[in-house]
């Protein structure tokens, strides 16, 4: 008889959380939105002949986008079947199966042969996987799949070094509990991701930094642009009513509202948080 494998109550409540978001079907959920994409892209100098791999590619809208605008072969993956099966879907609608592929993967295990990869793109997953650890490990595995010469890419939400003891104590304290990504926003400073991306082989060579204010309203605006606006307030309708209808959703979103402020809106601690893309080189 198949055992089901047995998990914690909390990685549960995650994995619900992702299938909420791989059913919203959302392509945008970074800061800096379409704008950040574009500058990480070009900052890793993708074109038509790099071998493009996506971790946490999530419905899949930046892999497609990197095909259809430099021609590349892009490989995205997530460990939601709910987000594949979507970005799967994205790839049909917009005729770029013969140029993407989807897998349901994990970054610390990835099945690709060795220095298979030229350019690596992770958008808001560094700051998910939470300990560093655990990113240091996938950032070993990727450093495995790059080839000699490759470019990893990364957009994370950061903390100034320079932020209070109190005002990162308190975020951590509103963010605790919190579901899928939000639980480990800002964990980690700028110089704290340059150092993980060091001690796994891969050096940093450009970093820019972003501030964090005025991001939400920028992140609104391009998923109006991707998604026009019915499919904007279809997305709005379907997830309010998740909300109501999903006590762990709604306790969780209720109390890391006031961190949203802390980080974007209230001008005395706004200035110490933002987003940092970083690209590492695979120099040897």
């Amino acid at each position: 008889m198949e055992h089901k494998q047995e998990i914690s109550e909390d990685e549960r409540l995650k994995r619900e959380y992702y299938d909420l978001v791989g059913d919203w079907n959302l392509p945008i959920v970074r800061m800096g939105g379409l704008s950040a994409t574009a500058q990480l892209l070009e900052m890793c100098a993708v074109d038509e002949q790099s071998k493009v791999l996506e971790v946490g590619c999530g419905v899949g809208y930046t892999t497609c986008e990197i095909g259809m605008k430099f021609g590349a072969h892009v490989v995205g993956i997530d460990i939601s079947e709910k987000m594949i099966a979507n970005a799967n879907k994205r790839a049909k609608d917009l005729g770029v199966q013969d140029l993407v592929e989807f897998r349901v993967e994990d970054v610390a295990n990835l099945p690709f042969e060795d220095e298979s990869f030229d350019v690596v793109i992770m958008e808001s997953l560094l700051n998910i996987l939470g300990e560093q650890s655990v990113i240091e490990r996938a950032l070993l595995e990727i450093y495995r799949v790059t080839k000699r010469g490759a470019r990893v890419g990364a957009n994370e939400v950061f903390v100034d070094e320079s932020a209070p003891s109190e005002v990162r104590a308190r975020l951590h304290e509103l963010l605790m509990g919190e579901l899928g990504p939000g639980a480990n926003l800002a964990r980690y400073s700028d110089e704290q991701f340059k150092q993980m991306f060091a001690d796994t082989g891969l050096p940093v060579v450009k970093i820019m930094k972003n501030q964090a204010a005025g991001t939400r309203s920028q992140l609104v605006n391009d998923l109006i642009k991707v998604m026009g606006f019915m499919g904007f307030m279809r997305y709005s309708i379907r997830a309010t009513k998740d909300l109501l209808i999903n006590s762990e959703l709604r306790k969780a979103t209720m109390k890391a509202a006031p961190a949203q402020r802390i980080m974007e809106r209230n001008k005395d601690t706004r200035d110490f948080f933002g987003y940092v893309l970083i690209v590492a080189e695979k120099l040897i």
